[in-house]
């Protein structure tokens, strides 16, 4: 697990990169703005390969925001030490208020519970099947 937490100006912004594991698992990342601009950038084993742009409404990027400070985001800790092949790594981050964490992580090893339901819930609200699936 790494974990940077630092001092960050600006809006809300919410990010999510499902990384490289050998195998076909997606490779892509997503970033949310707080008002509700949505960037896809699929590069393997997606649909749709490249940037993509769409918007979602306010209220989800609330929900989506409030999930964050549900799971105490900032403060979060997750212990792992060993590295695993073949499993991809997700890397979340969170920025509000004047601060900014990132997490990464291997998949679901040693990983809390509420933030793997975050992650799942992240890719739901922007409907990121829409550029994975189907390939």
């Amino acid at each position: 697990m790494v974990k940077n937490t630092q001092s960050v100006a600006g809006s809300e912004v919410i990010t999510l990169k499902r990384g490289f594991a050998g195998g076909e698992s997606p490779v892509y990342s997503l970033r949310i703005t707080g008002a509700g601009a949505v960037t896809y950038k699929g590069e393997l084993f997606v649909k749709e390969k490249g940037t993509r742009r769409s918007n979602i409404p306010p209220e989800k990027v609330k929900l989506l925001i409030d999930r964050f400070h549900k799971i105490d985001f900032f403060n979060l800790v997750i212990f792992s030490s060993q590295q695993y092949n073949d499993v991809p790594v997700i890397t979340i981050s969170f920025s509000t208020g004047g601060k900014k964490t990132n997490l990464s992580h291997f998949s679901h090893f040693a990983t809390p519970k509420g933030l793997l339901r975050l992650e799942d819930l992240i890719d739901k609200t922007v409907e990121s099947d829409k550029w994975i699936i189907g390939k």
